[in-house]
């Protein structure tokens, strides 16, 4: 591992680092935090990854690994990463963060059942509206009381419950829904070594990247803005997400407006607000009508729009 964060902290990035299957084990817990517990490119111990499993291990197995991690660095935060839908409130304070890992895209769902136990994506749909859907099931199965990450599939094994990848479009949707509902404290991609990701995804996560970078300090800093949406956010589809999703922070006079598409099929709609808007140059033609927002959203797409709020 040295050699790898020393690489991303040359190029100012923070890297979590995860005990795999050594975690249970006191001694290898104690030296590995040891050696990285004053590296500046350490983020976050990653404890257990999906420990809730069946047989696997119990609250307090991690709660007592954390406890182990929090008296020898008090700096860093844990991590542990639950893969049930019925996890968040069960392993609730075993670490400071919880991370969730719905991996819907290419699901077998003929395997969610009682007889196989596990299917690769507990309680989905096979479709990515699953992702807002159990980020908002672990925050308010939590009651919002800490933090929760995502993780997002960037892999395909078709020996065992996913036939593909993702599209760029439907990575694309459940970053930015991820975002809308909350998770821009931490949102993750995980990958397989094999069979390589697709180039089109690759290329569509590092877009993601150089996007948030920018958007960051609007998101961030910015505070929750009002929108009124036809369809009307009440119209939903799936797991009762709304059929065009919206969400828009405020930021001095800058509005930052997210939409994404809960269908599978292309839907038009409009968005008007409380506030006189004006333009920014990187607003496309044609879509400002009237000081609305007029536009159509193909299924899954995403966009985002910037405007001026008069003062």
């Amino acid at each position: 591992f040295k050699d790898l964060f020393d690489l991303v902290h040359k190029y100012g990035i923070k890297a979590q680092l995860s005990f795999a299957n050594i975690w249970k084990d006191p001694k290898e817990t104690y030296e590995i935090v040891m050696q990285f517990r004053d590296h500046p490119a350490l983020y976050l111990w990653y404890i257990a990854d999906e420990p809730d499993g069946p047989g696997l291990a119990t609250p307090s197995d991690v709660r007592s690994t954390n406890d182990l991690i929090k008296s020898l660095d008090p700096y860093h935060p844990t991590g542990v990463v639950l893969n049930c839908a019925n996890s968040a409130l069960i392993w609730i304070n075993v670490a400071d963060v919880e991370l969730t890992d719905p991996y819907p895209i290419g699901l077998n769902l003929s395997k969610c059942n009682a007889t196989w136990g596990v299917c690769g994506c507990d309680d989905c749909i096979g479709n990515p509206t699953d992702v807002p859907h159990r980020f908002d099931q672990y925050l308010e199965d939590t009651n919002f009381s800490i933090p929760v990450f995502t993780i997002l599939q960037g892999f395909s094994i078709a020996s065992t419950h996913w036939s593909r990848m993702p599209t760029g479009k439907e990575a694309r949707y459940m970053t930015y829904t991820s975002l809308m509902h909350g998770a821009h404290t931490g949102i993750l991609y995980y990958r397989e070594p094999l069979p390589a990701m697709d180039p089109t995804l690759y290329a569509e996560l590092f877009t993601e990247a150089r996007e948030l970078k920018e958007l960051h300090k609007l998101i961030v800093e910015g505070q929750d803005y009002p929108l009124r949406v036809t369809p009307n956010l009440n119209q939903t589809t799936g797991w009762h997400l709304p059929v065009v999703d919206a969400k828009a922070w405020i930021y001095d006079t800058t509005v930052l407006i997210i939409v994404a598409n809960s269908n599978n099929s292309t839907t038009s709609f409009t968005i008007d607000f409380p506030d006189l808007m004006k333009e920014t140059p990187n607003l496309p033609d044609g879509i400002f009508i009237g000081g609305k927002i007029v536009d159509v959203l193909s299924g899954y797409e995403v966009k985002v729009y910037q405007l001026f709020k008069y003062n």
